[in-house]
């Protein structure tokens, strides 16, 4: 697992947002939904806020705090009487409660999912935390209190906004013990405007690691439903095609933190991953509950698009 601090990396800067994104996830009792914990410097407007975003039902909370009902200490973050942590979370938001534990996190097998480009002076920093680890908990609502036995995925995002164009995929339903995250996108800096990308795959333990940093080439082809993902990095290569799936809009950060981007995500996407060694197939299958996030183009009047990099 990665620990990245809870703490922004750089308090220089003045306007800036971080945020902290977990997803619980139990099919058995029809529950699908991420949690974000995060804080805005915006000039004009800084607070602290929880979204929550209900996969099954397709709708997002957006809830405010003044800015000094947040704390991070250590490995925790506090906004008001709400908490986040490795250990799990507890929410409790009006008309709503959920508490979680969270154990048996799965190890990553790398210092950062995003090379060396997080040393890089960017706009926006990624962080994947934990890629897998078990859930218990219960969840209150007025439609009455269920519990929850699932597993979760969690990461941390930071810097000034979110990148001009970018995608983002996350998987960890598969009929076997296999984990994928991949994201990327055009991310400017002080000096120049790269495109770059990530992607975590475990199998069964074994990781492989795709990336910009490690000289991992990407080509994107977008589809009428689907995008299809093919990466390749000296012999091994993997294809991953995910469904756009009715996506839900929730809030980002534009300029200098601000909160009013439209980001459009599906916790329901239909992801499939066919993993090869050369020519000999090492692993193939399907989840059915992927969170993406394909924001290469506006998702009304869409248009198709593909990319090398």
């Amino acid at each position: 697992m990665i620990k990245t601090r809870f703490t922004f990396k750089d308090k220089r800067r003045k306007q800036y947002f971080e945020g902290w994104y977990v997803r619980v996830m139990d099919e058995a009792n029809g529950f699908n939904t991420a949690y974000i914990f995060a804080i805005t410097k915006a000039k004009n407007d800084p607070h602290a806020f929880i979204q929550v975003f209900d996969g099954v039902k397709k709708v997002n909370r957006y809830e405010r705090f003044a800015l000094d009902t947040f704390q991070a200490e250590g490995d925790t973050v506090k906004i008001a009487n709400n908490h986040l942590s490795l250990e799990g979370i507890h929410v409790n938001l009006d008309g709503y409660e959920a508490a979680f534990d969270f154990t048996n996190h799965a190890s990553l097998n790398v210092r950062s999912a995003m090379g060396f480009l997080s040393k890089l002076p960017l706009e926006c920093y990624q962080e994947v935390v934990s890629q897998t680890y078990d859930v218990n908990g219960r969840v209150d609502t007025k439609e009455g209190m269920i519990s929850i036995q699932g597993v979760g995925y969690m990461e941390k995002t930071y810097g000034r906004r979110f990148p001009k164009q970018w995608f983002w995929l996350q998987a960890n339903r598969f009929s076997d013990d296999v984990q994928l995250t991949l994201a990327g996108g055009s991310v400017p800096t002080l000096f120049f405007k790269p495109f770059g990308f990530f992607c975590l795959i475990h199998v069964k333990g074994k990781p492989y690691v795709f990336g910009t940093y490690n000289r991992a080439k990407i080509i994107m082809s977008r589809h009428e439903e689907s995008v299809i993902f093919h990466l390749k990095r000296r012999h091994i290569s993997a294809v991953i095609e995910a469904t756009i799936a009715d996506p839900t809009c929730l809030v980002g950060p534009s300029d200098g933190g601000v909160m009013d981007l439209d980001v459009y995500e599906t916790l329901s996407s239909h992801v499939s991953l066919k993993l090869y060694d050369n020519d000999q197939l090492l692993y193939k299958g399907t989840s059915l509950s992927g969170g993406f996030e394909w924001m290469f183009e506006k998702l009304h009047g869409l248009k198709d698009k593909s990319r090398n990099a």
